[in-house]
């Protein structure tokens, strides 16, 4: 179920951006309001779906697993991302 309002909050992000861009700077009012509501909409997803005991423990392994054991980048024998450069 939360990554269903996962992808739902990402679906209102897409709309609350071509409402910032439609609504010139602030000037259109209905474009104005279109982006506060998805805004609202939008974060509020966001925040009830990382509340949510599965994806935000999903969420944090993919994280720990890309950046290595203890939160450090993994090296990269190829000279890729390293934690200290070479010397």
């Amino acid at each position: 179920m939360a990554w269903v309002v996962l992808v739902l909050a990402g679906l209102f992000e897409i709309v609350m951006a071509l409402s910032l861009k439609l609504s010139n700077g602030f000037s259109n009012l209905w474009w104005t309001l279109s982006f506060a509501v998805t805004a609202v909409l939008s974060f509020g997803l966001l925040a009830y779906a990382l509340k949510k005991p599965g994806s935000g423990h999903r969420v944090r392994r993919l994280d720990r697993r890309r950046r290595g054991r203890h939160g450090h980048p993994r090296h990269d024998r190829h000279g890729g991302t390293r934690c200290h450069p070479r010397g």
